[in-house]
């Protein structure tokens, strides 16, 4: 009877290819490969590690605004949302060490409605932007916001009134706020701000790193209620089934229509339908550069290199 790692590897390479792009987790894929020779090949290859990234791209990134057309300033080259967007006030183009970004005057703001695009109407979604400000104010400290009363609160990205990295998320009807603050937000200087959203928790990165994470399963852990009135013990014992909330329009310089602006520069802002992996995220950070230009396949492999090679322990990125 023939070795099952021998009929494994009978396996043609292009079809192992398709199969290992769609493995999401890099620690799935790391176990996979110890498989067989063949398979580990495969997916140790830097040609197939930034294929990998691309065609995860492809599949789950759902807009992209770089910011690179003075005269199409609100361009999304993931061509998602059919570049719908209208400007609040006068948004300009500036440059920043990534080449273009969208530099806002505090009274600015750009608006695209995705109510109808069935990609954006999801409670798991991760955002990635590189933010600077020039003034810290309480009423200037959205960067990305998609918060419409009353029924389309879906993130509130940039900073708290205490001057920490934030993203806020709501959750039910009875407008059940749960705040994911991370360390303190410094102005005129980058920062690069990822958050992971997903029905039972958000999670912030800061700079490439896990800065906070917040427990959304039970309702004692919100920070804030505004309609209190609404919430009954049943609600609270059933909490899990309450929805986050769904977008309307998502403002990149505010948090709604003429609500909370933007006072600085915002550049490449994705928006994914898939969380971003923590290797992902600390390779865009570290190479600064926009995410289409990432090499995750480099940072993957070289920082494996750095750890001594098992011959039958699973190799690690984290």
């Amino acid at each position: 009877m023939a070795n099952s790692n021998d009929q494994l590897a009978t396996f043609p390479p292009e079809l192992l290819i398709r199969i290992f792009c769609h493995i999401d987790s890099i620690k799935e894929l790391l176990r996979v490969s110890c498989t067989c020779r063949q398979w580990r090949s495969l997916i140790l290859d830097r040609w197939f590690q930034q294929y990998r990234f691309r065609e995860f791209a492809r599949r789950h990134l759902i807009g992209h605004w770089k910011f690179e057309d003075t005269n199409k300033l609100g361009h999304d080259s993931s061509g998602i949302t059919k570049d719908r967007y209208t400007f609040t006030g006068q948004p300009r183009q500036n440059t920043c060490f990534l080449g273009s970004c969208a530099s806002f005057d505090d009274r600015s703001s750009i608006d695209i409605p995705v109510y109808d695009l069935p990609l954006y109407q999801t409670d798991h979604f991760c955002v990635a932007v590189w933010l600077r400000t020039s003034r810290m104010a309480f009423d200037h400290r959205t960067a990305v916001g998609a918060w419409k009363p009353d029924n389309n609160h879906w993130l509130h990205l940039g900073h708290s009134n205490y001057f920490k990295t934030e993203n806020q998320v709501i959750i039910s009807p009875a407008l059940v706020q749960y705040e994911c603050a991370g360390g303190t937000f410094g102005t005129n200087q980058w920062f690069h701000l990822v958050v992971l959203v997903s029905r039972l928790k958000q999670s912030l990165y800061v700079n490439g790193k896990l800065a906070n994470t917040v427990d959304m399963s039970q309702y004692q852990n919100h920070s804030t209620v505004f309609k209190r009135h609404l919430i009954t013990k049943e609600m609270i014992t059933n909490w899990k089934e309450e929805k986050i909330q769904r977008p309307h329009t998502l403002h990149i310089g505010a948090k709604s229509f003429g609500l909370n602006f933007w006072l600085g520069d915002i550049a490449d802002l994705s928006v994914w339908n898939c969380h971003l992996e923590p290797h992902e995220i600390e390779a865009i950070y570290e190479q600064k550069v926009t995410v289409d230009k990432v090499n995750v396949s480099d940072y993957v492999l070289n920082k494996m290199s750095r750890v001594s090679p098992p011959t039958e322990k699973l190799p690690s990125v984290n």
